[in-house]
């Protein structure tokens, strides 16, 4: 079952600014938490008012999950079959793969941050890697 945090963040979530590949990567971890006995509540879509982000990605192109009713171990279990199945193809400048779920703290709380780039999502199979 998926949560929000504040009632505005539903809206936010099927709004036209944010990319279906979003709320496709929200559908895929909810469901992976479900059947790990968890629920999925979203915390940011746009980012939240008065909290500065490290990131911009907030735009569209990004969620927040709330981890710390997660059991221990789970909320990096999910970081890693997100970036397992799905990849963005893109590198940084500093050259290292851009991923689309980490696991952090930036300073308001352990959370799971999912996020796409501006190209189109991969999906990553046992046959191959597909463009989203």
């Amino acid at each position: 079952m998926i949560k929000y945090k504040h009632d505005n963040l539903y809206r936010e979530l099927i709004s036209n600014e944010v990319r279906p590949e979003i709320r496709m990567l929200v559908a895929v971890a909810d469901t992976w938490l479900s059947q790990r006995g968890h629920d999925l509540t979203i915390t940011a879509v746009f980012g939240e008012v008065g909290v500065t982000r490290k990131s911009s990605t907030h735009k569209g192109r990004a969620v927040d999950i709330r981890t710390r009713d997660f059991k221990k171990g789970i909320a990096q279990e999910l970081t890693d079959y997100i970036n397992k199945t799905f990849s963005t193809g893109v590198t940084k400048n500093n050259g290292e793969a851009m991923v689309v779920a980490f696991y952090h703290n930036s300073g308001h709380g352990d959370h799971i941050h999912l996020q796409v780039a501006t190209r189109p999502l991969i999906i990553n199979t046992e046959l191959g890697s597909v463009l989203l």
